[in-house]
């Protein structure tokens, strides 16, 4: 576990930046399901 967290630390900025924005990408089509979902059951 102490290996992980010593990897972690020595991660490249650019490398969290693009895991930030996948995530903010995922977290974004989710909602866009999510409201995709809603007007179907509306439908």
């Amino acid at each position: 576990m102490a290996e992980a967290a010593q990897v972690s630390f020595k991660t490249p900025w650019s490398t969290v930046a693009v895991m930030a924005a996948a995530f903010a990408i995922c977290l974004s089509t989710l909602q866009t399901w999510e409201d995709f979902g809603q007007d179907l059951m509306a439908a």
